[in-house]
């Protein structure tokens, strides 16, 4: 049964970033004891529910006057983590910057400074959030003009000013990314020691035309002992720079071109999907890979497990389908090797689907799934091909020297009346996805 899944088009850019200030000043709040847990829990019911409100924050900050740092700082993070679950990154990053700014010296501010330099860093948040890309000049609009002098002396490499033509390529968001960890470094000095912030300034530095910066900020990381999941991650960075030195230090799946496009009915018949020496994402399930100009293709094969209910379901697929309550595989798919933001497409038995792009539901990509097998009592395994647009996650089309960080997990059907597990992939369980 093939479908297809119409496409949504978000707001630009993360358009309302705050004008960046020293993370360590101090906003001038000052010392206050511990507020009654009753009051706090108030405020933070009242932040769950103001997800995807433009007045939201002005009235939060408000409501948590009266609370001491730590409580206010708790309240505020829950009002970004209810933007993000509401599909506002713009609203999210604003509340963020600000307990930043409000709150230096909470553990909470050096989470947040994180999630800014990756979100900000993010190609894969660029590219889910392209339209219109007058959010990237409304971004350089609210820039110090320290920074705006800064990147205004950078420039584009020749290949990025060729990309910044492209709607939503335009690097402004890196760059800011590269200015805001550099302060982030300076302010919070055990942030700076962190691996995942280095791999998300270095991505940032990678994306902002920096090249050579982007693999010092890694060197530190390639000295950790074999085995170590960050380490291993920057050797994987050095091992692409000169492919022929080593051995990879990670996992390598491998993507074929096809010579023809693979007729999507989940039978997985085509030659772009023979051959077992490609590599496995996944243990309990074969994941295989292919490409062309337009599409990325995938192709899924998982045996039945004992026990689980595979129903036949004819009904039209609606976006973001309820996968955790059947046999399903989730893929992430990471084009910038941040090991941080991804996107995220779930295919269950029955070819029902679910995506995000860094957590955010609200992305709706436009791709095409059949399945095979899911419903038919006779058959041993579930099969699914699907083909993905590329235009959806890039750009630029992968060339044969292109590489992307991919995990591919199998999830068994969540039990009635529990909470779905979801797992989030870390750095040791993604792969690189090379293409050939």
């Amino acid at each position: 049964m093939l479908a297809l899944a119409t496409c949504t088009v978000l707001d630009g850019p993360l358009t309302r970033p705050l004008q960046a200030a020293p993370l360590a000043a101090s906003a001038g709040v000052e010392d206050r004891t511990p507020a009654d847990p009753h009051a706090v829990e108030i405020v933070r019911q009242v932040a769950r529910r103001r997800g995807g409100r433009a007045d939201a924050l002005a009235q939060i900050i408000q409501l948590a006057a009266p609370l001491d740092e730590a409580s206010a700082a708790a309240v505020l993070d829950e009002l970004a983590e209810a933007h993000l679950a509401a599909g506002d990154l713009n609203l999210a990053a604003e509340t963020r910057q600000m307990l930043i700014l409000q709150y230096p010296t909470d553990p909470r501010a050096a989470a947040a400074a994180r999630w800014l330099v990756q979100t900000y860093s993010s190609s894969e948040v660029a590219r889910a959030q392209r339209k219109p890309s007058a959010g990237a000049d409304n971004l350089r609009r609210q820039l110090s003009a320290s920074m705006q002098a800064a990147l205004n002396a950078q420039g584009p490499a020749p290949d990025e000013a060729r990309a910044a033509r492209t709607v939503g390529s335009d690097d402004t968001s890196a760059k800011y990314a590269v200015q805001l960890a550099a302060q982030t470094a300076t302010a919070q000095p055990s942030l700076a020691r962190d691996p995942a912030f280095a791999f998300a300034r270095s991505v940032a530095a990678r994306r902002a035309g920096q090249p050579q910066a982007a693999q010092a900020l890694l060197t530190p990381l390639k000295h950790r002992a074999p085995g170590d999941p960050w380490g291993d991650c920057a050797q994987a960075e050095a091992w692409l720079q000169d492919r022929q030195r080593k051995s990879p230090p990670k996992l390598t799946v491998r993507s074929t071109s096809a010579e023809s496009r693979p007729h999507l009915d989940g039978v997985l018949d085509e030659p772009c999907w023979q051959g077992d020496d490609r590599g496995e994402l996944c243990r309990t399930a074969i994941v295989r890979f292919a490409y062309d100009q337009q599409y990325l293709y995938v192709a899924v094969r998982c045996a039945k497990q004992p026990g689980a209910a595979y129903p036949r379901d004819e009904r039209q697929r609606p976006h973001d389908g309820d996968v955790e309550a059947y046999d399903h595989v989730r893929l992430a798919i990471d084009l910038d090797r941040d090991y941080a933001t991804w996107f995220e497409l779930a295919i269950d038995s029955r070819g029902w689907t679910a995506d995000r792009c860094a957590g955010d539901a609200t992305w709706d990509p436009c791709w095409y799934v059949a399945s095979a097998g899911g419903g038919d009592a006779d058959s041993a395994a579930w099969t699914v091909e699907a083909a993905i647009p590329l235009a959806e996650l890039t750009a630029e089309p992968p060339q044969t020297t292109a590489a992307w960080a991919c995990a591919a997990t199998r999830l068994p059907p969540a039990s009635a009346g529990e909470p779905a597990p979801k797992p989030q992939p870390q750095p040791q369980e993604f792969g690189l996805l090379l293409f050939e």
